[in-house]
């Protein structure tokens, strides 16, 4: 389980928030199947407007998904990216998810695969850019 570095970036309505959340992922090796890593302490429901990651492989895939157990399986998929170069950095997005777990939690998760069969990916800096709900 992976527990962020949190920062509160500012509001974007009267009523929502923009958060920063920064993971450091596992080295993950040439693998098919991916690994899946649990991204605590996330809202369990949000919009992901920005995503960056870096890793030291040339070919990586990055797979967010709102439910566990779902490494083999895209049903649960709300956000891939293929073939990564090193980094990847996109904003503007537009991805509503809810956390879909048999027992709702505050999680989301992670899956990466490395397709580089020269360099395993190194520490994964993932960072997640999500707008939220206030609590009342």
């Amino acid at each position: 389980m992976l527990t962020p570095m949190r920062a509160i970036l500012g509001r974007s309505g009267h009523h929502t928030r923009i958060v920063q959340y920064k993971y450091t992922l596992t080295s993950v090796a040439l693998s098919s199947q991916g690994s899946e890593e649990i991204l605590d302490a996330i809202e369990g429901k949000g919009r992901i407007i920005a995503v960056k990651a870096t890793s030291l492989s040339t070919d990586f895939d990055l797979s967010i998904r709102d439910k566990t157990g779902a490494s083999g399986s895209t049903n649960n998929e709300i956000f891939a990216v293929n073939a990564i170069n090193l980094n990847y950095d996109e904003a503007d997005m537009n991805v509503y998810y809810r956390n879909a777990d048999t027992t709702y939690a505050n999680k989301l998760y992670v899956v990466i695969k490395n397709d580089d069969g020269s360099n395993a990916t190194g520490p994964i800096a993932l960072e997640l850019f999500v707008e939220t709900m206030d609590k009342e």
